[in-house]
């Protein structure tokens, strides 16, 4: 009544406000949307993109309890995941807001440019000394000791030969991985870091069968020098780490804290093998080139100037191996969600496929 009656007079309805340009386009699209007859329903790409949002709540809930764990080992917190922007993408505010919270890192910051620019010069001396190391081994087994047999004295050579490969170059490369592929996504390093070591266990149980068979046929006594003592105990304790690595970070069973409370441990026996390897390695050289030319080792023969040439080899590869390992400024970068287990990974990988 009192609205028809301003209208009568010609009176202004002022009380009631118009609204602005942008909100009536608004409203007006709403309005069109909803008289537009068609079913309201959920489009495909749209259900793809809530499970895609779900599916990353989720490792960022994984994230935060790795964080958790880290923290309360001492250690400084990884960057977390992808943020709701998008599927996959993180974008470079969430990383900087990140790094100021949390602090830099040693793993995080990027080092000096001539620190970087040197890496890649030692890891490519690294890799001479030890292709090196490999074919002195041959030559030595092969020109100066008659080369290979699964019979008579012949049987002795495979052991030499096999135990350089396996426990000195493979697994100085297997220890490199983790520098050569610093920028890569950690699951596929992990990995190769696996393959590389199952490679060099396969040859170093290769090279013990030899030499327990060769003393069995030969009726020597078995495990009584300390170059022997020395073998076997890395070969175990060697086998003993690579089940504690899998278990721990392949395919993990075991809590984030117990994961990061081990990583140095594994970090550090790795390390102290290897550097025992090759010390054990040198052993049974020099064990082997006295047994074998005896006095005439003082008179300078060629074959004992290519087995010091090979011992030197070795202990510069484990040189190598280790220094570059020990050096802060080359560990691997840490990537969003890389701390995750391998077997969480391939079940995203299922999801996605389901999807």
């Amino acid at each position: 009544m009192l609205g028809n009656e301003r209208e009568c007079r010609g009176i202004p309805d002022n009380d009631t406000k118009q609204p602005s340009p942008s909100i009536a386009r608004r409203l007006n699209s709403r309005l069109s949307a909803r008289t537009d007859g068609t079913k309201q329903e959920i489009h495909p790409a749209g259900r793809k993109q809530q499970q895609q949002r779900q599916r990353q709540q989720r490792r960022q809930q994984q994230q935060r309890r790795t964080d958790k764990a880290e923290r309360r080992s001492g250690q400084t917190p990884t960057v977390p995941g992808p943020d709701s922007s998008g599927p996959g993408i993180v974008g470079f505010e969430a990383r900087e807001g990140a790094a100021a919270r949390v602090g830099p890192s040693m793993e995080e910051t990027e080092p000096p440019g001539g620190a970087l620019r040197r890496l890649p010069w030692l890891v490519a001396t690294s890799q001479l000394l030890g292709l090196l190391c490999v074919a002195l081994g041959a030559v030595w087994t092969a020109y100066f000791r008659g080369g290979f047999a699964w019979e008579g004295d012949l049987l002795f050579n495979v052991h030499p030969l096999c135990m350089v490969i396996g426990m000195v170059f493979l697994y100085g490369e297997a220890i490199l991985i983790f520098r050569i592929f610093r920028n890569e996504v950690k699951k596929s390093v992990k990995i190769i870091h696996g393959i590389v070591h199952v490679g060099a266990l396969i040859a170093a149980i290769i090279g013990l069968v030899a030499v327990f068979d060769f003393h069995q046929t030969k009726g020597f006594p078995h495990l009584y020098s300390l170059h022997s003592w020395c073998g076997l105990g890395v070969v175990i304790l060697y086998f003993v780490q690579w089940l504690l690595g899998f278990g721990f970070f392949l395919f993990p069973r075991a809590a984030p804290e117990s994961r990061s409370a081990y990583r140095s441990i594994h970090t550090f026996f790795g390390l102290a093998l290897f550097v025992l390897s090759v010390a054990t390695a040198t052993m049974g050289l020099t064990e082997k080139l006295i047994y074998a030319i005896g006095d005439r080792y003082g008179e300078y023969p060629a074959e004992g100037i290519l087995a010091n040439c090979l011992g030197l080899a070795l202990i510069g590869f484990g040189a190598a191996v280790a220094y570059v390992v020990t050096r802060d400024e080359w560990r691997y970068r840490r990537h969003d969600g890389e701390e995750a287990p391998l077997s969480l990974h391939f079940q995203r990988f299922s999801d996605e496929r389901a999807d």
